[in-house]
């Protein structure tokens, strides 16, 4: 199910709209779709919220501009809902939805949980455009900056944008104090990683297969790599 707008070559705009017959037979599902899917097409020809279908993401992994575009559509989705919420019209989805697709997206934490609570209470110093969605999709200075936190704290909120340097992969699954690893495990990232230390952290999956790894294998260590940990630790 969506709507989609199309321009043709005379510059004139049509709207497509492609639903189920349960959708369509049900009045309020249908209310809850279109009242949705015809705001995203208000936001498209609002040339104030100024939208691109040429999606601008950093040059990085694949994986992570596919996160950044999900993290993007999720705001973007959010902010149509508490809009439409904030008028006491049909909603496609609920806040309970949002709240956990905004935590899954973008981590637990007491900052994540106050951004949330702005967006979702349409609290905007401005209204938000695509370009302000694509960067709060990418860093959380941007993220805090949607929802109207002009001076905020960051530390301790890992940058969600960041992917594990063991593995590549983006991840909100960090491996807390890394610091603190066993000498062990710092042993065998730094024979894969020799520029690796523990203010680049690692994630939770990454751990756990290393982990795994030594206990079925033996650790020698080198004169070299025992100062590397001293250095880490």
């Amino acid at each position: 199910q969506e709507a989609e707008l199309f321009c043709n070559s005379q510059s004139r705009y049509h709207v497509g709209i492609r639903i189920t017959a349960d959708t369509l037979y049900c009045e309020q599902a249908f209310q809850r779709f279109a009242y949705h899917e015809l705001s995203h097409i208000e936001d498209m020809l609002d040339p104030q919220f100024g939208y691109s279908r040429l999606f601008s993401a950093p040059e990085v992994s694949a994986q992570l501009r596919d996160l950044v575009r999900d993290r993007y559509r999720g705001l973007w989705d959010l902010y149509i809902d508490a809009r439409l919420t904030h008028v006491s019209r049909p909603a496609q989805y609920s806040r309970e939805w949002h709240q956990v697709n905004f935590f899954r997206l973008f981590g637990y934490s007491d900052l994540t949980q106050q951004i949330f609570s702005r967006l979702w209470a349409c609290e905007f110093a401005v209204p938000p455009s695509n370009e302000a969605l694509i960067n709060a999709a990418q860093t959380p200075e941007a993220l805090a900056r949607l929802s109207g936190i002009t001076a905020v704290k960051l530390t301790g909120l890992r940058r969600f944008a960041e992917a594990c340097p063991i593995c590549g992969c983006p991840t909100l699954d960090w491996v807390k104090n890394p610091q603190h690893l066993p000498l062990t495990l710092v042993e065998q990232i730094l024979k894969r990683h020799p520029d690796w230390t523990a203010q680049k952290g690692l994630c939770g999956q990454c751990a756990e297969i290393l982990g795994a790894e030594l206990s079925t294998a033996g650790s020698n260590w080198s004169a070299i790599n025992i100062a590397k940990v001293e250095e880490l630790t």
